[in-house]
């Protein structure tokens, strides 16, 4: 990767914090709470991916509910050679589990 190529990701990085930093300036934490799963997935996790590079729109690569067996279904699979490698799990604003 080249640096512009790098500066470019990091620009939209910062960029996708400023909107959630934005958010939580204008809304208060019951109104940060109801932004559903759904929304914080397609506005912030697909959003994240695509600027990293990863095709949001093809679920060869980027497949959205993704059934694993014995586990049910994770938001998100991110796929090589159409093989999951990495699963994701969305949830609300506010919702850590650790």
């Amino acid at each position: 990767m080249d640096n512009e190529a790098a500066n470019r990701i990091k620009q939209e990085i910062e960029k996708l914090v400023k909107n959630y930093t934005d958010l939580r300036k204008f809304k208060n934490d019951k109104e940060i709470a109801a932004i559903s799963e759904a929304n914080v997935r397609a506005d912030y996790i697909d959003r994240l991916f695509g600027i990293l590079g990863w095709n949001t729109s093809n679920p060869d690569e980027y497949d959205r509910e993704h059934f694993i067996r014995g586990a049910g279904f994770a938001d998100v699979a991110l796929l090589l050679t159409k093989k999951p490698v990495i699963f994701i799990e969305a949830k609300r604003f506010g919702n850590f589990y650790f």
